[in-house]
């Protein structure tokens, strides 16, 4: 991958980040990358009186990678207005070749056959850790840009489809949930009636 990439480790900060309403720049972490594999700037902290280099800055399109968890995979910056950076251990991956979409990369890094290989070159055992030479190392098949096209939006159809599909099982399950609470008080409210009723026979 170290030919049609440049990757750049997240920047590490002494302490946790404080969100501040009033910050200038957006600290994407671990927890805003989205199941969808995108990255939410809009859950990410807002920092002020940090100056990064250029060099540090994401910008849309990046891959931010996940170097260190139960899962290594990654997810995309989307277009955004505001000026933002990765926290470690999050690590930055920004096609460099005319040849290479970043889409297609994002769907590439989380097939399965990448992320077993990534596994045989992760440290730790319940926490695995990526490091940046395992990423450069990262052999990458690369079709015609057609093709790359047809890939990447296949992918993100079916992470919408996935999206879509358990926010309709959530709903089956509330709904579910509001019939059989009807159900049970239902049944509460007969058996209350009919004890009054016997009651009122003596």
């Amino acid at each position: 991958m170290a030919a049609l990439s440049d990757i750049a480790s997240g920047l590490t900060f002494r302490s946790s980040l404080e969100d501040l309403p009033a910050g200038d720049l957006k600290v994407i972490q671990m927890r805003d990358l989205a199941e969808d594999n995108t990255v939410s700037l809009n859950t990410a902290a807002s920092v002020e009186d940090f100056s990064p280099k250029e060099n540090q800055i994401a910008i849309a399109n990046d891959i931010v990678f996940r170097s260190r968890g139960v899962t290594n995979t990654a997810a995309i910056i989307p277009v955004h207005p505001e000026k933002a950076v990765l926290a470690a251990p999050l690590m930055r991956i920004r096609v460099t070749s005319p040849d290479l979409r970043p889409d297609y990369l994002l769907w590439f890094i989380n097939q399965p056959a990448t992320q077993s290989f990534l596994a045989t070159r992760s440290k730790g055992t319940m926490l695995k850790m990526i490091g940046k030479k395992a990423l450069e190392e990262l052999e990458i098949d690369v079709p015609d840009l057609e093709t790359q096209t047809k890939i990447a939006r296949i992918y993100r159809l079916s992470l919408e489809r996935q999206k879509v599909q358990e926010k309709l099982n959530e709903l089956r399950q509330l709904h579910m949930h509001g019939i059989l609470a009807h159900k049970a008080s239902e049944s509460c409210h007969h058996k209350i009636k009919g004890e009054a009723n016997v009651r009122s026979k003596h």
